[in-house]
């Protein structure tokens, strides 16, 4: 069920909302969201988000990007699993984002790619999904314990996206969608 309240702006965020529609093409609803209510929950959302998918990491930002991709296929969430998966690819990985949407995650030559993978896809299960099994599988590929840290982050930011963008419906955004708003998102990361 999608609510009305995504497609209302206050005045003052009207500007911003504008702004981003000229840039971008369209208003994600993401971002509609972030500026809703921007105090009690957008601000500190993308401030954490940003710090997850573009501050100082092991990991790239593609790889995140990546990353946060496949959580979302595995929350069932289209608009995450697109949105990274399109954001995955702009920033270098498209042979990556190719294999993954084939069904083939599994099979990356990156072993630290295929024990994120399985951490994150646990993460998302929850419960007894994730173990000693899944740390022992990051720590034999190399991952640091930062590393391991910014996975759960990353889990963690991915899932109540997801969680939001399903429970209001949010528009599935389209490549090109993705390719217009690329320049912004290279430049400005998640930060509002």
């Amino acid at each position: 069920m999608r609510l009305s309240v995504v497609d209302e702006a206050f005045a003052r965020d009207r500007v911003v909302l504008a702004a981003i529609g000229r840039i971008c093409g369209t208003v994600p609803d993401a971002s509609r969201v972030i500026l809703h209510r921007p105090d009690d929950f957008g601000r500190p959302y993308a401030a954490m988000l940003h710090r997850v998918m573009r501050g100082p990491s092991d990991w790239t930002p593609a790889e995140r990007e990546l990353l946060a991709a496949y959580i979302s296929t595995v929350n069932s969430c289209r608009y995450g699993a697109v949105g990274h998966a399109e954001l995955a690819c702009h920033a270098g990985l498209a042979p990556e984002v190719e294999r993954f949407r084939q069904g083939n995650a599994g099979p990356t030559a990156d072993p630290r790619l295929r024990a994120a993978y399985d951490f994150l896809a646990a993460f998302a299960i929850g419960g007894s999904a994730l173990g000693p099994r899944q740390i022992a599988g990051l720590q034999s590929a190399g991952v640091s314990n930062e590393a391991t840290w910014d996975l759960v982050y990353l889990g963690f930011v991915s899932c109540i996206g997801d969680r939001i963008a399903d429970a209001l419906g949010f528009t599935v955004p389209t490549p090109e969608d993705v390719r217009r708003a690329w320049p912004l998102v290279r430049l400005r990361g998640y930060r509002f």
